[in-house]
Formats: structure tokens, sequence, C-alpha cells
């Protein structure tokens, strides 16, 4: 007795389980920032330096704030410089 299996959708069914499992390999490297085409390889975002001049930040922080959220910010940092400040002055005298 033979049984006969239809090969075509289970070529087809046994593709579709390969290629979803290719994409979630991809995608899991890709959220896990490495290459996956490049095993052991990582992708780095290039180092980014930030400079702000003291006279800039002075002002900006002397300059009303346009959010709720942006002046709770300059009052937590004009008291952090009042701490500052204040024990430099006191180191001094």
């Amino acid at each position: 007795m033979y049984i006969l299996v239809p090969w075509k959708p289970v070529v087809l069914v046994w593709g579709l389980l390969s290629g979803m499992i290719f994409v979630g390999f991809v995608a899991s490297s890709v959220l896990q920032g490495k290459d996956p085409f490049a095993p052991g390889a990582t992708i780095a975002q290039p180092p980014v330096k930030h400079e702000v001049k003291m006279k800039d930040f002075l002002s900006w922080l002397d300059r009303q704030g346009r959010s709720p959220a942006e002046v709770i910010l300059k009052q937590k940092l004009e008291k952090i410089l009042g701490k500052v400040n204040q024990a430099r002055s006191d180191r001094k005298g």
C-alpha cells in the first residue's frame, strides 16, 4: 500500500518556514546591533562629541522656558548651579 503525499504543498510550507526563520534571525541580529551577515561583528555608531560654551548655556538658562518641562529643568539646573557656586565661594573664603 502506497501513501501518496502531495509534495508541492510540503515544499511550499518548508520554504515558508525557512523564510520565516531567516527573517527572524536577521531581525533579531539587527535589533541587537549586529550585522547578520558578518558573524561576530557589531554595528557601532560613531562617537559623537557635543560641546556647549558656558556663555551660551547661561544665556539659555536666563531665558524663559517654552514648556513646563523646560521650566522645571531650568529650575533644577539653577538649583544645582547655585549649590556649586555656593560651595566654590565657601572654599575661597
